[in-house]
């Protein structure tokens, strides 16, 4: 990542932090730069609500949400979108209205998603994974 940043003229000092070190500063508001990993169930309009709106902007006391970019906060954000979204009753509407925010991140690029992990989300009895597979 550091490399392709490069590329493009930004050059960036990259820290190696443990676990709990790392989810610590990125609570507090302390990087310029952070990777987050995240995973959401099939709810179109939950990930803005999550990590763009101004309302979940993490703050350096470690409170907020984790809007590590203030997206809405630092720049217009999609906070008016995500209302209408949120209070339109007609699906097919709504999911025009997150057509929409999905346009808007894509032209704001206010984070941007590097990497897919892949995970079991079905499997055959005849597979041995080596480790009892447990739900949750």
């Amino acid at each position: 990542m550091q490399e392709q940043l490069r590329k493009v003229g930004m050059s960036i000092d990259l820290a190696i932090l443990d676990q709990t070190t790392y989810a610590s500063s990125i609570r507090k508001d302390q990087n310029s730069l952070s990777m987050f990993a995240s995973s959401y169930p099939p709810v179109p309009k939950r990930i803005f609500m999550d990590q763009l709106s101004a309302g979940a902007c993490v703050k350096p006391d470690g409170m907020g949400g984790i809007n590590f970019s203030h997206y809405g906060v630092a720049t217009p954000g999609i906070d008016d979108l995500i209302t209408r979204t949120l209070d339109e009753p007609d699906f097919e509407k709504r999911l025009a209205l997150v057509a929409d925010m999905e346009k808007q991140v894509l032209r704001d690029l206010p984070l941007i998603g590097l990497s897919t992990l892949s995970y079991v989300i079905a499997r055959s009895p005849r597979i041995n994974l080596g480790y009892d597979v447990t739900s949750g």
